[in-house]
């Protein structure tokens, strides 16, 4: 509490400094830099802890299983390396299915762009043919309502 008190007083005279060196701000605008400033501070708080967090957990996880391989003295080496190379087998497992799961949602995103254009396509073609057979520019209306239903069936099927 001691040392939140200094600080709150070194803030103020801080502020107050500024305010003599800088009259054209307002207290809002002091106001609004200091929240930034403890906004920031919170963000850089809160990014150690997630550090310090997985650091932890991490040599956690090793201790765990060097504690689980000094269990097993009566592994022999060769199945010491089986567990090894299980271990590096998953991971690799792990890794695959990664890429995978990005290669297909790259492929999701690339059928789903091909679709948008083909859609466009569909109705500036049908815009165009619209305007040369519409029932209003002469053109017979058993052919106009013949365009909309392969319009219709296009885009349904895209």
């Amino acid at each position: 509490m001691k040392h939140h008190n200094q600080f709150r007083t070194a803030l103020l005279v801080s502020i107050q400094e500024r305010q003599a060196q800088y009259p054209e701000m307002t207290d809002s605008d002091f106001e609004r830099a200091l929240r930034t400033l403890a906004d920031q501070s919170e963000r850089d708080r809160a990014r150690r802890r997630r550090a310090e967090d997985d650091a932890h957990w991490q040599a956690r996880m090793a201790e765990i299983r060097q504690r689980r391989d000094a269990e097993n003295p009566n592994l022999t080496v060769l199945q010491q390396e089986r567990l090894e190379a299980q271990r590096k087998r998953q991971e690799q497992i792990r890794q695959q299915q990664e890429q995978n799961r990005r290669q297909f949602e790259q492929e999701r995103a690339e059928r789903e762009a091909q679709r948008k254009l083909s859609l466009r396509m569909i109705d500036a073609g049908y815009k165009t043919l619209a305007k040369e057979l519409h029932p209003d520019k002469g053109g017979p209306p058993e052919v106009m309502s013949r365009l909309n239903r392969a319009r219709a069936h296009q885009k349904r099927m895209s």
